[in-house]
């Protein structure tokens, strides 16, 4: 790297996470509806956008009531409301039932329909009892809501809203509910595991990839608990529905389906009678756009019983993370999560509450227990996309809790590449003596070589015809010109750094160079660096850069920087791949469109390529050592996957090295190739970094890299010299 300011390698003090008061309102206590959540990536047609609980309907209220009375239909607005879209096409809420007089059932479906035999919530006297669900909306964008009898008061929240439109791979079709099956009339009592066939039953097609379904257990002898989970797997440790003796529970859940379309149910004893509606659906195929819904087997994420669990029961406020977590099969860039809370052995009555970490708390509870009794619930809950947390709030009696995955709404859904053995590649002997940030572009027979600032032109480039020749200092200033003369009128005009531009050519006679350069006056002096455009009719340029930066990073955390560019041969995107300086998340992926244009505006904060702790399998055990920049990723035909380089460290030591991840697609996930550097200082050049792949005039591999002479790392006087290697790629590329 080559930036002027020292103060931009300054990390920001870390945010501490404030104490949050007693002051969440229990569900008990009336409350008004609660302000708009923050707006959501757009999800894909069909897919799941998670927000802070909204409140759209509570009797208790004054202009809500009455209670539900028995035999009357109540209609709910849940759309073109609080943040969710008037066309949302279904919702995800919770739905709790307070004081009934008698015991009995609620039960939702979409507005306009005939009410259907299923059971939502179930209910007894005095109690407050929550259900969460998914449903369609109906017309008018309403929901019915029934009571049998008691008169209960009704609270709903929605958490959560499915996009409109024709639905993609995991997406969501919601229906009316309908039942699957009733072991009362079919089956008999659940003695054994059984498997319930669910594609093509209850209207859910062949090929559909996972089913919504509320789970009601009823008339069992004994307590226990009921779990739900793919046919063709093993028995998890996660329960779906927990029971009294002679309790009627229910719960909403999300099963993928397994072998032969199938889920398995088992209980833990007590011969209970169960209940399955199917209340929708999601399409088949791997999820892969945003809001895409992935099921996957139970997992148990938090057990504060477990022996590990240090912290003991739960006093107050807890976060913990649900997204990336090995083994869960949910990743690190999941938008929501469907949990399974499970509340046990509390000392007193109270009330749980999951929302996402460092958010508002909201005024819906989730679970409402009593003193020893061990109740669940379902809950769809948004992701601290930070750091991929939820936080958990018990009102009182130190309850233990236990919580299961069930389900992820995510980015991407695919399963990171099996981490590999790769060698630590030898550094080859300069040929080009004066290049930082090296970029090449192949272009009409000849190669355009791009490199940060020398001290005398404006982001220099070099034309040569062949990559066998070596160059002196002095005949490597010859082929240089200057690609940019004018500096942008966004960077600092006191300097003349502007350091890793990389060219594309996007049609016919037109250029577009990305780039990195100071600003004046950054929010923080560590955000100072932003990423630029310019375009050109001519590889060599003239340049001429865009009156603002694309993106300056994220305000208050790091700048821009080591912009590189790629085109997916496969599905045909192009893609600026971006440092996002002093991060969590380093390497961050832009989709821009056929002119170079980021496709979408909120791509000044764009999707994370590459997090340092959750989204490359094997990264947790590498040090620590310093910044991760200068990306650069190729495709590779012979593994069907995507070879991401990167640099790490400090570029003006000889530590200062390169590593490479492979990834399943251009924006992940990704997995660590090795725990040792791809390039490491060797040879009497150390500091190997800025790595960028090209392909030459033969179709071959190449990758360009910068080194210093060692022990002159960062002196004056002393340049960072270019390194040319062929690549070849596979499931151990080498560099020869």
């Amino acid at each position: 790297m080559t930036r002027s300011d020292p103060t931009s390698r300054r990390r920001p003090a870390r945010r501490r996470r404030l104490a949050l008061g007693l002051g969440l309102a229990a569900l008990l206590l009336p409350v008004s509806l609660v302000a708009a959540p923050v707006p959501a990536r757009a999800a894909a047609p069909g897919g799941f956008t998670g927000i802070n609980p909204v409140r759209v309907l509570d009797t208790r209220a004054a202009g809500q009531g009455p209670c539900l009375l028995p035999g009357v239909t109540r209609d709910v607005l849940v759309a073109g409301i609080g943040g969710i879209p008037s066309d949302a096409a279904g919702i995800a809420f919770n739905v709790t039932a307070v004081g009934a007089s008698l015991p009995g059932y609620l039960t939702a479906w979409p507005h306009g329909g005939a009410r259907p035999l299923a059971s939502t919530v179930n209910y007894s006297p005095g109690a407050v009892t929550p259900n969460n669900a998914v449903l369609a909306v109906g017309a008018q964008q309403r929901i019915d809501l029934f009571a049998n009898q008691g008169c209960p008061h009704v609270v709903v929240d929605v958490v959560g809203w499915f996009a409109p439109g024709t639905p993609a791979a995991g997406g969501f079709h919601g229906t009316t509910p309908t039942r699957l099956v009733d072991t009362r009339t079919t089956g008999g009592c659940i003695t054994a595991p059984r498997a319930l066939a669910v594609a093509g039953a209850a209207g859910v097609p062949a090929d559909a990839s996972a089913v919504a379904l509320n789970v009601t257990v009823t008339d069992a002898g004994l307590p226990g608990y009921v779990a739900v989970w793919p046919s063709g797997a093993p028995m998890p440790t996660a329960s779906t529905v927990n029971f009294g003796a002679g309790e009627v529970r229910a719960n909403t859940t999300v099963a993928r389906l397994g072998a032969l379309g199938a889920v398995t149910i088992a209980a833990s004893g007590g011969c209970p009678h169960v209940v399955v509606d199917v209340v929708g659906w999601f399409s088949g195929g791997t999820p892969i756009a945003a809001g895409g819904i992935g099921a996957v087997t139970p997992y148990r994420v938090l057990d504060t019983r477990s022996p590990t669990n240090t912290e003991g029961c739960l006093r107050g406020y807890r976060a913990f993370t649900v997204a990336g977590v090995p083994g869960s099969g949910v990743p690190y860039d999941a938008d929501s999560v469907l949990l399974n809370v499970t509340v046990v052995g509390a000392s007193a009555a109270g009330y749980l509450t999951v929302f996402p970490d460092l958010a508002t708390p909201p005024t819906a509870s989730n679970v409402n227990y009593t003193a020893g009794q061990t109740v669940a619930n379902g809950t769809w809950v948004k992701v601290n996309p930070t750091n991929h947390r939820v936080t958990l709030f018990a009102s009182g009696g130190c309850p233990h809790v236990v919580v299961d995955i069930v389900g992820a709404a995510v980015t991407s859904m695919q399963t990171a590449p099996a981490p590999a053995t790769v060698a630590t590649q030898t550094i080859r002997a300069p040929q080009w003596p004066d290049v930082s940030d090296p970029a090449v572009l192949t272009e009409a027979g000849k190669y355009y070589v791009f490199g940060s600032n020398t001290n005398v032109r404006n982001v220099p480039v070099r034309t040569i015809t062949s990559l066998s020749t070596s160059y002196n200092l002095s005949g490597w200033e010859a082929v240089t010109a200057e690609a940019m003369p004018t500096r942008p009128a966004w960077a600092r005009q006191d300097e003349r750094t502007i350091w890793a531009p990389t060219v594309a050519k996007l049609a016919p006679n037109f250029f577009v160079m990305y780039f990195a350069a100071n600003r004046p006056q950054p929010p923080m002096p560590w955000n100072a660096q932003c990423i630029g455009r310019a375009y050109a009719s001519a590889p060599q340029g003239p340049y001429t850069p865009d009156a603002t930066p694309i993106t300056c990073g994220i305000d208050g955390t790091g700048g821009a920087l080591d912009p590189e560019f790629f085109h997916d041969p496969v599905g045909g995107g192009d893609y600026l791949l971006a440092a996002f300086s002093d991060s969590d998340w380093p390497i961050h992926v832009i989709p821009v469109d056929t002119w170079g244009t980021p496709l979408r505006a909120s791509d000044a904060q764009p999707a994370r390529l590459m997090e340092l702790e959750r989204s490359l399998v094997g990264w947790q055990s590498q040090p620590k050592i310093g910044f991760v920049e200068n990306p650069s990723m190729v495709y590779d035909a012979s593994t069907g996957t995507y070879l991401l380089a990167f640099s790490i460290g400090d570029w003006r030591t000889a530590g200062y090295a390169t590593e490479i991840v492979r990834c399943t697609s251009p924006v992940g996930p990704c997995s660590l190739q090795s725990t040792t550097p791809w390039l490491a200082s060797a040879n009497g050049r150390t500091g190997p970094g800025g790595l960028s792949f090209f392909t030459a005039i033969d179709g071959s591999t190449r990758a360009v890299y910068a080194t210093w002479p060692a022990y002159h790392e960062g002196q004056s006087g002393f340049w960072r010299a270019g390194s040319l290697a062929t690549v070849t790629l596979g499931a151990a590329p080498t560099l020869g």
